[in-house]
């Protein structure tokens, strides 16, 4: 059984959260603490073979009741990244019209974010959004490995990382084993 604090830590976790960002919604008083500290005490806690089995238990969980996975993701993405914007609208000089919804497949209705029409005594306007595709392009390009912003490691067995000192020369030296071997 999981203390208060290492369960909420798990849920911030199995909600998508950093080790970091979750260890400071479990922990507010850590809030003040520096970056590197959070970091070390995060990734301890995250290595506890209770609260990594609560926290995937809790995603897998939210995942099964949502019908969420990540192969639905991606195709969701895919069709805003790469939707044609023309097949759900078109414009010109004579304006712009859009296409009827019952005319418009899944595919080419998962780019529409909004749209409404607004009429006045003077007139009216259509307006229709679609969601942002230079961000779906984004978050495809990091599932795929494209990108990388930040990475937290940890050691052997999900602990910490082991820091050695070493000087000048004994950092060449083990280079140049490592070079020989290669």
């Amino acid at each position: 059984m999981l203390t208060a604090k290492r369960e909420a830590f798990a849920v911030a976790l199995a909600s998508g959260m950093s080790q970091s960002a979750a260890y400071r919604v479990a922990f507010p008083k850590s809030a003040s603490w520096k970056d590197a500290s959070v970091w070390d005490q995060a990734s301890k806690l995250a290595a506890n073979p209770e609260v990594r089995q609560r926290a995937t238990e809790l995603a897998t969980k939210a995942a099964a009741a949502n019908e969420v996975t990540v192969e639905r993701v991606v195709r969701e993405l895919a069709r805003v990244a790469f939707g044609d914007r023309r097949r759900v609208m078109s414009w010109g000089p004579s304006g712009v019209s859009l296409m009827d919804s019952e005319e418009i497949d899944e595919a080419d209705a998962a780019m529409v974010a909004e749209v409404s029409e607004t009429t006045t005594k003077d007139g009216g306007s259509i307006k229709m959004k679609t969601h942002d595709k230079v961000k779906a392009l984004e978050l495809l390009g990091k599932h795929v490995g494209m990108f990388t912003e930040k990475v937290e490691l940890t050691g052997r067995g999900g602990g910490p990382l082991q820091s050695v000192s070493l000087t000048a020369s004994e950092f060449m030296r083990i280079a140049a084993e490592v070079a020989s071997r290669v």
